[in-house]
């Protein structure tokens, strides 16, 4: 008994610390008020290694990469695993609002685990809030309305 005990401990250990690495992070983009896909933006994915953390002989620092048709990019992460991923997204602020247009910087550990949705506010009322699958990172954005473009010029006086 206590073998299979120490067999499990050993499983347990490996797959805990393969969680991580080589995993791979999807990034996608939704219009919240009709749920269609954003298709042909901007994804900049940054890793983010805390001082003295191991990092990978060789790695991007800035990974840019464009939208599909759905509305995703898929980038995987450098092993080992950074501790912190920085995700921008850049959507012309003209005419659109996102929480994706400053930098998000999230735990690598909560998106491999849990999945993150930005811009849950963006949601009509009568929607149901999103869940991000494990290893998803989810943006909604909203057009901006005609009254927010008429405002705009106004606001920056």
């Amino acid at each position: 008994m206590r073998r299979y005990g120490r067999h499990l401990i050993s499983l347990l250990v490996v797959w805990s610390g393969a969680l991580c690495s080589g995993q791979a992070v999807t990034v996608c983009i939704i219009n919240a008020k009709n749920g269609h896909p954003l298709k042909k933006q901007t994804v900049t994915i940054s890793p983010l290694y805390k001082k003295g953390e191991k990092t990978p002989a060789e790695y991007d620092t800035d990974v840019r990469l464009e939208t599909d048709a759905s509305g995703e990019v898929r980038f995987t992460l450098p092993e080992p695993a950074p501790a912190r991923v920085s995700v921008w997204a850049g959507l012309p602020s003209e005419h659109w609002r996102c929480r994706c247009d400053a930098a998000v910087f999230v735990a690598t550990q909560d998106v491999v685990q849990n999945g993150i949705v930005e811009g849950q506010e963006f949601l009509t009322k009568s929607a149901t809030p999103l869940k991000a699958s494990p290893g998803r990172i989810i943006f909604l954005a909203r057009p901006i309305t005609l009254f927010e473009r008429i405002m705009a010029p106004l606001a920056r006086e």
